[in-house]
C-alpha cells in the first residue's frame, strides 16, 4: 500500500490492487473531486490504480501530446473524437487510502432520481444510418464504417459496487477499465482490445480486432466466416501495417487472424509485434492509430466527419482510449463494451462495422449482442 504523496511523485510504479477490493473502493470514491483509474491485468489477476486531485489531472489535446509524460507514471482517458470531448492525463497524486472515503456514508447518500427523459438510437435510425453507410461504401467515398448506437437506463448510485463485481467475476480475461473525470461521469469497459502496449523485453504490441459474431464453438474455424467479416477483419489489419510503415518501422511479426472469445461473443484477431522498436515510437504510433478503422472507418478524417454527422449523439469516451503510462510499460486499451454512469443514468454503447456486404438489420442485431455484456448486470 501506498502510504505518501511523494511516493507518487517519484513515478513509483502503479499501484496493485485485488480484484475483490474494487467495488468497496469505487463506492466509496469522492467522484466529484477526485480523478481516477484502474486498469484489469488479465494474466496478474489484479488492477493498477491511478488517482490525483481535481485539479491536478492535466489536459492532452491529441494522443501523441502523451509523450510529455513520458517519464511519469500515471493514467490516460481519450475521448473518440478529440473535437466533442478532453483529453487527459491522471498522474499518481493521491494516495488510495487518501482517495476513498466511507462506503457506508457514500451508500446513505445515493439513490435520489433527477427528473430526466432516457434516450436511446431508435431501430429505424439506427438502420437508417447503417443503409446511408453501405450506400456510400458502394459508391467508393469509405472502404468502412462503425455505426455505434446507445441505450440508458436509470442506476442508482448504490448499484456501483454490485455491477463492477458482476463485470469482473463475468469477463476474468477482459481489459476491464474503470475511470472517474470529475463532471464526465465514472465509465467502465470490459474490452477484448489493446489499443497498443509497450515493455522493454517485447516492444511495441497491437492488434487488429474485428468481425463479430455470437459466439458458437462451429466458428471458432476462420473458414468459417464470412467474406464481410474477413474484408473487415482485413480493412483494419492494413491500417496497422500502414501505421507502422509510415513510421519506418519494417520488421514487425504477425499471428492471425484468428478467432478469439470475449464474453457472448467471437471476434476475428490479428496481433501485431514491433520488438525491435524503440520506445519513443510509442506515442507517434499511437497517434497515427487512433481511431483505428475497428471503431472509426477509413479513411479515418472522412470517417469521423461523416460520423459526427449522422450518428444520433456524442461518443465520448466510448471507442476512445484509457490506459496506463509508465516509464518501461504502456498499456492502452480501446473503451468497448462501454458504459458510463452519471446522474442516476447508466448509458451503453455499442457499434458495428459497416462495409458494402453489410444488412442493417444484422447489424442492429450485432450491436443488441454487443450491449448485452455490461447490459445483463442491470
Amino acid at each position: 500500500m501506498l502510504t505518501t504523496t511523494q511516493d507518487f511523485l517519484t513515478s513509483m510504479p502503479t499501484e496493485f490492487l485485488e480484484p475483490d477490493l474494487l467495488p468497496g473502493i469505487l463506492a466509496g470514491m469522492d467522484r466529484d473531486n477526485l480523478a481516477f483509474g484502474f486498469l484489469y491485468f488479465p494474466d496478474q489477476k489484479r488492477f493498477r490504480f491511478a488517482a490525483c486531485g481535481k485539479v491536478d489531472f492535466q489536459f492532452v489535446p491529441t494522443p501523441g501530446d502523451l509523450i510529455q509524460f513520458q517519464d511519469v507514471s500515471g493514467f490516460c482517458v481519450f475521448p473518440f473524437h478529440p473535437q466533442t470531448e478532453q483529453g487527459y492525463f491522471i498522474p499518481h497524486l493521491v494516495p488510495l487510502e487518501q482517495a476513498t472515503g466511507s462506503v457506508n456514508e457514500k451508500l446513505e447518500s445515493a439513490g435520489r432520481e433527477a427528473e430526466f427523459q432516457l434516450k436511446e438510437t431508435t431501430k429505424e435510425h439506427y438502420c437508417t444510418t447503417v443503409e446511408s453507410a453501405v450506400a456510400q461504401i458502394k459508391v467508393g467515398t469509405f472502404q468502412k464504417l462503425v455505426v455505434s448506437r446507445r441505450a440508458e437506463f436509470v442506476f442508482s448510485e448504490d448499484q456501483i459496487g454490485s455491477f463492477v463485481a458482476s463485470v469482473i467475476s463475468h469477463y476474468p480475461e477482459a481489459n476491464i477499465s474503470i475511470f472517474n473525470i470529475p463532471g464526465e461521469g465514472l465509465w467502465v469497459s470490459a474490452s477484448p482490445e489493446v489499443l497498443l502496449a509497450y515493455n522493454p523485453s517485447d516492444g511495441i504490441r497491437s492488434m487488429a480486432l474485428a468481425g463479430t459474431r455470437v459466439y458458437e464453438p462451429d466458428f471458432e474455424e476462420v473458414s468459417l466466416w464470412s467474406s464481410k467479416e474477413l474484408d473487415e477483419q482485413s480493412i483494419v489489419s492494413d491500417y496497422i501495417r500502414e501505421a507502422f510503415h509510415e513510421r519506418g518501422i519494417s520488421k514487425v511479426k504477425e499471428k492471425g487472424p484468428y478467432p478469439i472469445q470475449a464474453g457472448n461473443l467471437i471476434h476475428l484477431r490479428t496481433d501485431f509485434f514491433a520488438c525491435d522498436a524503440p520506445s519513443d515510437e510509442f506515442y507517434p504510433i499511437l497517434e497515427l492509430l487512433h481511431p483505428t478503422s475497428a471503431v472509426c472507418g477509413s479513411p479515418k478524417k472522412e470517417s469521423l466527419a461523416w460520423l459526427h454527422e449522422n450518428e444520433d449523439f456524442n461518443r465520448s469516451y466510448f471507442s476512445g482510449f484509457s490506459g496506463i503510462l509508465e516509464p518501461e510499460f504502456k498499456k492502452i486499451v480501446v473503451n468497448l463494451r462501454a458504459a458510463r454512469i452519471k446522474d442516476g443514468i447508466i448509458t451503453l454503447f455499442a457499434g458495428a462495422g459497416i462495409t458494402k456486404a453489410s444488412v442493417a438489420e444484422k447489424e442492429w442485431i450485432e450491436t443488441g449482442e454487443k450491449l448485452k455484456t455490461l447490459g445483463r448486470f442491470l
